[in-house]
């Protein structure tokens, strides 16, 4: 890829959010050093500025409150381990707020933005579908034809092995899948992924087995768990195709990182116990603030909306 495939951060963002988190911890003395920063000129200024909001934002809403994980000496107004961690994401959010799949895109040789939709011709004549905040890259050789799925989900119509001599393989989470025919999708959900076969055959293979299914098959598979053959009908995998949204006993941080992928707007789950709660249901890609209010209310969640973090649901 070029350079000009990939967005550099802002190195004046991301200090000004090391220097919230730093003057939010109890200890903090060097006033002079932020002084200096802040005067360097008017963008270090404002971006201070901003990170400072981020971070009044997060300490009036109730993120902040309960417990904390470990014991805690009495401070001055300072911030508990658990206010830190939220005013780390706070820096994490302020400096890369507008790059938050940086890393992805220095690797990636093709990737969408949120709510884009993008078809490619490969370097073998195979064609691929990228749904909105996908990324992937090409690990192409004289043994195969190999795609890595870095994030986000896509439909593959690989050129059949015996025109090509090559196999054609998508590894993703951990497993790989290997086209025997031409068309299916792969959807990365985190910490596993969804494959739905949708002509001919597909063999999935993981670190604890290898499964072969046929069109309107679909399997899940991680890379600590074996391939598990799934209900869910072929409709599932090409839904996004129709601007529709189908979760399929996704958990909710699962379904968090679906729904941004249709946003502006990050949607994230903050939360304990319920994070490996399942979600099922069938959305708009065009009403994701509709989407989000139906799975609060189905999990009895709030909604919070942070400046510079995203929808947080808690």
């Amino acid at each position: 890829m070029t350079p000009d495939d990939a967005t550099e951060s802002d190195p004046i963002e991301a200090e000004a959010a090391e220097w919230v988190v730093r003057a939010a911890a109890p200890d903090f003395s060097d006033t002079e050093g932020l002084q200096r920063f802040r005067a360097t000129s008017p963008r270090h200024s404002q971006a201070f500025l901003l990170a400072s909001q981020a971070w009044d934002a997060l300490a009036e809403t109730d993120l902040c409150d309960g417990p904390d994980p470990v014991p805690v000496r009495a401070g001055h107004g300072g911030p508990t381990p658990w206010k830190a961690a939220l005013a780390a994401s706070v820096a994490l959010a302020v400096g890369l707020a507008s790059y938050p799949h940086l890393a992805l895109a220095l690797r990636a040789d093709l990737r969408t933005s949120a709510g884009e939709r993008h078809t490619a011709r490969l370097p073998d004549g195979s064609r691929v579908v990228l749904d909105a905040r996908t990324a992937i890259e090409l690990a192409y050789s004289d043994e195969e034809r190999r795609i890595v799925l870095l994030e986000g989900q896509a439909l593959f119509e690989a050129r059949p092995a015996a025109q090509d001599g090559r196999p054609f393989v998508v590894e993703s989470e951990g497993g790989t899948v290997r086209a025997l025919g031409t068309r299916f999708t792969v959807n990365d959900l985190g910490e596993e992924a969804d494959v739905v076969a949708l002509e001919h055959r597909i063999e999935i293979s993981a670190d604890d087995g290898a499964v072969m299914v046929g069109p309107g098959s679909a399997v899940r598979f991680g890379a600590h768990s074996r391939p598990v053959r799934r209900d869910a009908a072929a409709a599932v995998g090409e839904a996004w195709q129709r601007d529709r949204l189908m979760l399929d006993r996704v958990r909710l941080s699962e379904a968090a990182e679906m729904l941004s992928r249709y946003s502006e707007t990050p949607v994230r789950y903050w939360g304990g116990g319920a994070r490996d709660r399942l979600v099922s249901g069938a959305f708009s890609t065009d009403d994701i603030d509709g989407a989000t209010r139906a799975i609060a209310s189905e999990f009895g969640l709030q909604i919070t909306r942070i400046p510079l973090v995203g929808t947080i649901l808690h």
